[in-house]
């Protein structure tokens, strides 16, 4: 969340002034409410060459405070902040939107920013989130404190802006374009004004949620980071018969996206929009500069390139999957050998993504063995040897749940294990004690519910030799796929040695002929 560039103070004296005109108005009456909401700002950062995706970011508000609590009945509702595919991004800061400077904050400025801190290489996007008072009764006029935060997502490529934000809605008589109060059965009405937001802090004080404002820092709304990685595939031949103009075919597929979203793909730096018919080519090819996954969250695309060239698919979310095919008929039929080399993420499956295999979390007398399954079906095996009647063995299916494993049994019985994943997905850690609803049995000894590291695999990257197929479940950091075919050819050494004689007769003829010229002339030279 950043510095507030837009609200000024607001004086809430000048608001809460009834400017009545002669109306006599009751403190602490029960008004009725005519209404009134409020809009904050909600920002997306990302690097320069992602798009913006689909996504949605959810929020809360709860009172705050004796006013909020004690004065005001009714619950406000707070909207959500939509981004879409590949809507408008920024590199600079733009004046703030007109929904927040003019409608909400009757002092802005209305050349105020967004309050955006952009880092280099960084774009943002931003869009409008609206808190609803009109369901909330107002039984005096004054300063109400709501606290507003934003509920925290599973996107592991998103970093979350999860500070708590008090957000000070000011109350005061609502009044027509003469300034008297507005009436309604002979109560006067009330409305939200204007409001102020207020960057906090939390703790925990015996038992109960205690904020700490920063009344110095203010704040215009939530700020997320989208963090993308780049995936580069690069063409090289090596060996004296391969060619160096020829395009070999690429297929390149990314899974695992959000319906919609929109990748950039570089040709222009370091590879072609159109392909050149030359010696070894005789087909042009387009190269497609986007790819846009479609409602699976996957997308295929071909690319043609030729020795040293590369394209670079840009703005891949953390933990989406890729898989780069080379066209196999072309190298088998050419007489090539094709290997591959990945530099960036070389392990198969990464940040809290869990992969198939096999975890064993062994704590004193009690291993638990945890299998998982390529096609989700899942065992769990408890044996404690000090205590085998403890022992028990589950099967069912799995699946992954945010930061946590959810086990169903054959019999319906579900239970979710919560567990940390190292960044090289290689490491599984328990956290506190299981969860788990009629399997407790698989979990008696409490030595289950330490955190006790749990070695998982990771396959590094190859290729499949079968297919000429690069392929990573989960991408987490700018990748590099560098495809090199070999044809080496052997130089026909013995044409040179069967017609050497042939070449020492002509030359020597040769010779002979200039030896005979020159002495005809010496003679004629004489005689003359």
């Amino acid at each position: 969340m950043k510095i507030n560039r837009i609200a000024a103070s607001v004086s809430a004296a000048a608001l809460l002034s009834t400017a009545a005109m002669g109306t006599s108005i009751t403190a602490n009456a029960e008004y009725s409410v005519a209404g009134g909401s409020v809009t904050f700002a909600s920002y997306i950062t990302m690097d320069k060459e992602a798009n913006v995706p689909n996504e949605t970011f959810a929020y809360t508000i709860v009172p705050y405070g004796t006013n909020a609590s004690e004065k005001a009945s009714g619950t406000p509702t707070v909207g959500t902040a939509v981004f879409d595919a590949g809507q408008t991004t920024y590199t600079e800061l733009q004046t703030m939107s007109t929904a927040i400077t003019s409608k909400n904050q009757s002092t802005a400025g209305t050349t105020d920013k967004d309050a955006v801190t952009l880092a280099t290489g960084k774009k943002y996007a931003r869009t409008e989130v609206t808190a609803d008072f009109s369901a909330v009764t107002f039984k005096d006029i004054g300063t109400f404190q709501y606290v507003l935060q934003e509920t925290p997502g599973t996107e592991p490529s998103i970093t979350y802006d999860q500070k708590p934000t008090i957000m000070e809605v000011i109350v005061a008589y609502e009044t027509d374009t003469s300034g008297a109060v507005i009436m309604n059965n002979g109560v006067a009405n009330l409305t939200v004004k204007a409001y102020v937001m207020y960057q906090a802090s939390s703790e925990i004080v015996n038992g109960k949620t205690v904020y700490t404002i920063d009344t110095a820092t203010k704040a215009d709304g939530f700020t997320n980071d989208y963090d993308t990685e780049n995936l580069t595939i690069a063409k090289s031949v090596a060996g004296n018969q391969a060619s160096h103009d020829e395009y070999f075919q690429f297929d390149v597929t990314i899974t695992g996206a959000k319906e919609g979203t929109i990748y950039n793909v570089d040709l222009t730096t370091n590879a072609q929009a159109q392909t050149e018919i030359n010696g070894a080519s005789t087909v042009i090819h387009v190269n497609p500069s986007e790819m846009t996954a479609d409602a699976y969250g996957a997308v295929t695309k071909t690319f043609w390139i030729h020795h040293g060239q590369s394209i670079v698919i840009q703005g891949l979310a953390k933990g989406t999957g890729y898989s780069v095919n080379e066209n196999k008929t072309t190298i088998d039929s050419e007489g090539y050998t094709a290997s591959a080399a990945v530099t960036g993420d070389k392990a198969n499956g990464g940040l809290n993504a869990l992969v198939s295999g096999t975890y064993t979390n062994t704590t004193g007398t009690l291993t638990n063995t945890i299998t998982l399954n390529t096609d989700k079906t899942a065992t769990f095996v408890a044996a404690d040897t000090a205590a085998p009647a403890n022992n028990a063995t589950v099967s069912g299916t799995w699946a992954q749940s945010g930061y946590g494993i959810t086990i169903t049994a054959g019999n319906g019985d579900t239970g979710t294990i919560a567990y940390a994943m190292s960044s090289d997905g290689k490491t599984l850690t328990e956290i506190g004690t299981p969860t788990i609803v009629k399997l407790a049995s698989m979990f008696t000894s409490s030595a289950a519910s330490t955190n006790a590291a749990m070695d998982g695999t990771a396959v590094d990257i190859a290729m499949d030799e079968n297919t000429l197929t690069v392929a990573d479940t989960k991408i987490i950091d700018d990748t590099t796929v560098t495809f090199t075919n070999t044809k080496q050819g052997t130089i026909p050494t013995g044409v040179i040695t069967n017609t050497a004689p042939y070449a020492i007769v002509v030359l020597a003829g040769f010779a002979g002929l200039v030896f005979f010229l020159k002495k005809k002339k010496n003679e004629e030279e004489y005689e003359g």
